[in-house]
């Protein structure tokens, strides 16, 4: 019997803002189903991602990112704020809402318990245990190694994460504290939860293509698929176009709350 195809998509641009448009353009063509199943990787440099129902002043340390040249990008899914920076793999699944995966749009699904244990099989062959948090996102020892968001929209499921695989732990730590709080506005605060990372747990250095290689073969084993190596096509790339020019360069977009 013929293994379920999904597309593998191995791109990243220079923008996180304009990586964020191109999440929801998959997002959009794959609830349309004129794409297939879909896997992206993809990083940014120096950047913070706040959750879309977040207040960035409560989340971000502000003088450090002016400091450092961080860029605050707000995302269309839920969830807490992630650093980013070239040490840090973020992985996403694209699948319609009709796929078997997403179990009939249940409210309340746990995605990181289905999602989740392509990245519990990767670290494993790695000697990494890791386990799925009671919050969402993947642990090793009760740290957080992969932080997680959904989206359930455009007839289409997102569940993205970002792996830490050798990113700065210390800067992270320092750039994810909020310098104001505002009561009066209604936000969602990111759980603080201690961190590691793959090079940390292994004692050693990893590079950013052994993790990819070892993610393919998990998620291709517990997903019982064949990811299949394609391109973003040209009516994506001009839709992420016009998504990022209409909202996610807009700093209204980012700081809107």
């Amino acid at each position: 019997m013929n293994k379920e195809e999904w597309r593998l998509l191995d791109i990243e641009f220079s923008d996180p803002s304009f990586n964020i448009a191109v999440e929801e353009a998959i997002l959009t063509f794959v609830g349309k189903k004129l794409q297939p199943s879909t896997i992206r990787f993809w990083r940014n440099n120096n950047s913070v991602f706040i959750g879309r129902f977040q207040c960035f002043e409560h989340e971000v340390n502000l003088e450090l990112c002016k400091k450092h040249n961080v860029k605050i990008v707000r995302r269309f899914t839920g969830g807490g704020a992630v650093y980013h920076d070239y040490g840090n793999l973020n992985y996403s699944f694209f699948l319609h809402k009709a796929h078997p995966l997403i179990q009939a749009e249940i409210p309340d699904l746990l995605d990181s318990q289905i999602f989740g244990q392509g990245i519990i099989y990767a670290l494993k062959t790695l000697h990494i245990e890791a386990h799925v948090l009671t919050e969402g996102g993947i642990g090793v020892k009760r740290r957080k190694i992969s932080g997680t968001a959904r989206a359930l929209r455009k007839g289409a499921f997102l569940h993205h994460g970002s792996l830490l695989v050798n990113s700065d732990l210390d800067f992270l730590q320092k750039i994810l504290h909020g310098t104001q709080v505002s009561p009066e506005k209604k936000c969602t605060p990111s759980k603080k939860t201690p961190v590691t990372s793959i090079e940390q747990e292994l004692g050693r250095a990893i590079n950013i293509s052994e993790v990819k290689k070892l993610l393919i073969n998990g998620f291709e084993e517990v997903f019982d698929v064949k990811l299949v190596p394609k391109q973003l096509t040209n009516d994506e790339i001009n839709l992420a176009k016009r998504l990022s020019d209409e909202k996610y360069a807009l700093n209204e977009w980012h700081f809107k709350r």
